[in-house]
């Protein structure tokens, strides 16, 4: 929350990744589910949950800049 409130501050966009998995704890689930997105250790993607992330922040942002948002890099 205070990252987004500083975001916000700032006139940042704000990526929520925590959202975007599927809200918490969403680890164990992509840990368990076939095919496994993540390592056992719950932190570290592997190939398959690399891509799957990187393919949902592509299309957030692709959706963003479509709807004219401004993006400060």
């Amino acid at each position: 929350e205070v990252q987004r409130r500083v975001a916000h501050q700032l006139r940042l966009g704000f990526w929520d990744w925590e959202a975007r998995m599927g809200g918490r704890c969403t680890a164990v689930t992509w840990v368990k589910m076939p095919p496994t997105r993540m390592r056992g250790d719950y932190v570290h993607y592997n190939t398959a949950g690399g891509q799957e992330i990187a393919a949902r922040l592509q299309a957030d942002v692709e959706a963003a800049a479509a709807a004219g948002a401004s993006w400060r890099w």
